[in-house]
């Protein structure tokens, strides 16, 4: 009993790593290591059930085809497997492979998510969050990013930290929500780096500082976040804990420029015809290298 037990186990995991190389990986023509996950999904092991229909679904191994991954995905799931039910969640969620149904998304990832498995419960959170498959409920979804981010799921400390912002499922409380940033900014979240400056900017659970506030939208500016630099291009105009500079101002204000608001365009035009042509090369100059280096970094 115990050697089948090793023997299952060595299998299984030589074949997770086989298929979680890359999700980038070319598909592969059919691979005599697939026969080993095969012959155990169709023995009833839901580990090998699950990580066939990786196998099917992106094409690793055997040819590419979304039809039998699902039904090894759904094999797994039937029998309880936790992660299956999550990935037939995201299926139906995200339309890959099956056709977008949010009610199905909701019912698997609530299986998933009874089972503590974080992912799910986020996922099921931000159904509930944005009314798909479920009705609307704020408190439900507070509920799940509450769960989630308690075991350590990245995204959950934001999401949690907006509805306490907001006041939606939950009594607003602005230091409530600049705990659930600072969970968040700890697991490199921009967007927790972002608010946490907006706090720290009007004074909003915290004491106004707006130092602090530039600090915290620079750490996000530097991730790439476009709020956080729009938010710090915008400091450096007013002078707002940095030294008033107009061309540094201009260089966050056109690192954003995907996502300048109205407002933040027209602050970044006044600033440039106050700029010597020196000044706008500069910044040109400046915005390209840094884009640059980002792609080389990617």
């Amino acid at each position: 009993m115990l050697k089948k037990y090793l023997l299952i186990s060595a299998v299984v995991v030589m074949t997770a790593v086989f298929f979680c190389q890359s999700a980038n990986a070319q598909p592969q023509p059919f691979d005599k290591r697939i026969v080993y996950i095969m012959k155990l999904a169709k023995q009833g092991n839901v580990e090998a059930q699950h990580l066939l229909g990786n196998a099917y679904y992106f094409g690793r191994g055997v040819s590419q085809d979304y039809k039998e991954a699902v039904k090894w995905y759904q094999k797994a799931a039937n029998q309880g497997y936790a992660e299956a039910q999550l990935t037939l969640g995201r299926l139906y969620d995200f339309k890959k492979g099956l056709a977008q149904d949010y009610k199905k998304a909701a019912k698997w990832y609530k299986k998933a998510a009874d089972q503590n498995l974080a992912r799910a419960q986020y996922n099921f959170g931000v159904l509930y969050g944005r009314g798909k498959g479920v009705k609307q409920d704020y408190k439900e979804a507070a509920k799940w990013y509450q769960k989630a981010a308690e075991q350590g799921h990245n995204g959950a400390p934001y999401n949690l930290g907006m509805l306490y912002y907001y006041g939606r499922g939950v009594t607003q409380n602005y230091k409530e929500a600049e705990k659930w940033y600072r969970k968040a900014e700890k697991r490199g979240d921009a967007k927790g780096q972002v608010m946490l400056g907006l706090l720290y900017k009007h004074g909003k659970g915290v004491t106004q500082n707006y130092k602090e506030s530039a600090k915290w939208y620079q750490k996000a500016a530097e991730q790439g976040n476009a709020h956080g630099q729009v938010k710090l291009g915008l400091l450096y105009y007013e002078g707002l804990g940095v030294p008033k500079n107009l061309e540094e101002s201009c260089f966050w204000l056109f690192l954003a420029s995907d996502a300048i608001g109205k407002n933040a365009l027209k602050t970044r035009n006044n600033i440039m015809s106050s700029l010597t042509p020196e000044q706008i090369s500069r910044v040109q100059k400046r915005v390209a290298e840094w884009k640059l280096k980002k792609m080389i970094n990617q």
